[in-house]
């Protein structure tokens, strides 16, 4: 579906200059004279020559409508939520904070690719580089044995 949409963007030659533009590291760019679902086009569509892409704006509400706008034009498109600093410590909101996240990561560590939606806030934690969250990984299975000493070492070493 998203290829029906991108042929008036190749013709465009502003399109051809800002895609050169991105290619030889010049930046950063100013965009203007664009509605905002032209933005989420236009973004999807540079996002193709890169393996990841981050889209970050200003809350939560806003980076949810640009997921949604932008899953028109890729499947790759996650939702990658700020802390809620008030209710982040309690339990149920905590968690399902930290399941989206991590759900995430988990994409963009085992497809490699994407576009990553989120706020300045979900910029400001400090995150494990991508090797370091890899070592990290532990994998289950049912019926294997586990050493619960070592086990829970392992798990105090990641943070639980």
């Amino acid at each position: 579906m998203a290829a029906s949409f991108d042929c008036p963007l190749e013709e465009l030659k502003e399109y051809e200059e800002i895609k050169n533009s991105l290619a030889t590291g010049r930046g950063p760019l100013l965009i203007s004279g664009c509605v905002d679902s032209q933005k989420v086009h236009l973004a999807c569509r540079l996002a193709e020559s890169s393996p990841i892409s981050l889209i970050v704006t200003y809350n939560d509400s806003r980076a949810k409508e640009i997921c949604e706008d932008a899953r028109c034009f890729s499947d790759a498109v996650f939702f990658y939520p700020a802390k809620d600093l008030l209710f982040y410590q309690a339990d149920i909101h905590g968690n399902l904070l930290v399941q989206q996240r991590m759900a995430v990561w988990k994409q963009m560590l085992e497809e490699g690719r994407g576009i990553i939606v989120t706020t300045v806030d979900g910029c400001m934690d400090r995150i494990a580089d991508a090797k370091e969250l890899k070592q990290r990984i532990l994998s289950l299975e049912v019926g294997q044995q586990l050493d619960l000493t070592r086990f829970g070492k392992k798990l105090a070493e990641m943070g639980y």
